[in-house]
């Protein structure tokens, strides 16, 4: 009888840190949403938990007259492609520093792990003078050349733990059975680790989803800007237009929102696989 109570109150407990935790997480997006759907008039009045109307003026407004009708797609267009090429060169390069011995392989392991750590703060100027003579400056270009600089090193990381912890076994029967190298890779490995590969995309996906360094750097013209970009263009000096900024936060937010909500089983598997050998 006192190890069940013992027990409830555990379970208690814990159920109510899991609340706190989740109030935490939650609520700041709530309140978002919440002053994004208020006019001006109520965004500064008494404070209401529940909606007191659907005013979608503030959405309206992003992309009739801040340009947010270029801003979402090209966000779009550069996070989608500099994904891609990331993912691609990630799952590549990942394969061959697990499974394929040549001279220095531990350390350009350790090299890619160095060039994750490096912060986007020492790349930008250096990228910049790149992307000048490139020619490249104010164009979708330059972010989706860009990106991959820090898109890559994370992705090959995650991925080369995921890569140990698949069995030799698996490949070394395949390549029995007849298959080629590249058969191996795209017929058996691909499945396999595709777990790691969705994680990756995801993880990727976010970290060019929310750059504001390399857009606010390499990109002036209107047209060619980014949603985090147009988001902080929103606050005008000293004023602050929350319902437009609330507006476009949830915008932003949303499409990863989804994107972790849908693929949130292959997300753990991905990183949970990768670190128990790796």
């Amino acid at each position: 009888m006192l190890l069940s109570k013992r027990k409830h109150i555990v379970n208690l407990t814990w159920y109510v840190i899991i609340g706190i935790l989740l109030f935490i997480v939650f609520f700041p997006i709530w309140w978002a949403f919440l002053t994004s759907i208020r006019t001006p008039e109520q965004i500064y009045k008494a404070v209401r938990l529940i909606p007191e109307g659907l005013y979608l003026k503030n959405y309206i407004e992003l992309f009739t007259i801040h340009g947010f009708n270029y801003y979402f797609p090209n966000s779009v267009i550069v996070t989608a492609i500099s994904t891609l090429i990331s993912i691609v060169a990630a799952f590549l390069g990942a394969y061959a520093l697990s499974r394929i011995r040549f001279p220095g392989a531990r350390i350009l392991s350790q090299v890619v792990l160095f060039a994750y750590l490096v912060p986007k703060t020492v790349l930008f100027l250096p990228l910049f003078t790149v992307m000048r003579e490139l020619k490249l400056v104010n164009t979708l270009y330059s972010l989706i050349a860009s990106y991959p600089t820090f898109m890559l090193p994370f992705a090959t990381w995650l991925l080369l733990g995921y890569f140990t912890s698949i069995p030799k076994e698996l490949e070394e029967s395949a390549l029995i059975d007849g298959c080629s190298r590249l058969q191996l890779l795209f017929r058996i490995v691909l499945p396999v680790a595709l777990p790691g590969i969705i994680a990756a995309t995801i993880f990727s996906f976010s970290m060019g989803w929310k750059d504001f360094l390399y857009a606010r750097v390499f990109i002036s013209a209107e047209t060619k800007k980014t949603l985090p970009i147009g988001t902080a263009d929103l606050i005008q000096g000293d004023v602050y237009l929350w319902g437009h900024i609330m507006a476009a936060s949830i915008l932003t937010a949303v499409p990863v929102l989804i994107a972790y909500g849908i693929m949130q089983r292959y997300v753990v598997s991905g990183l949970t696989a990768g670190s128990v050998k790796g």
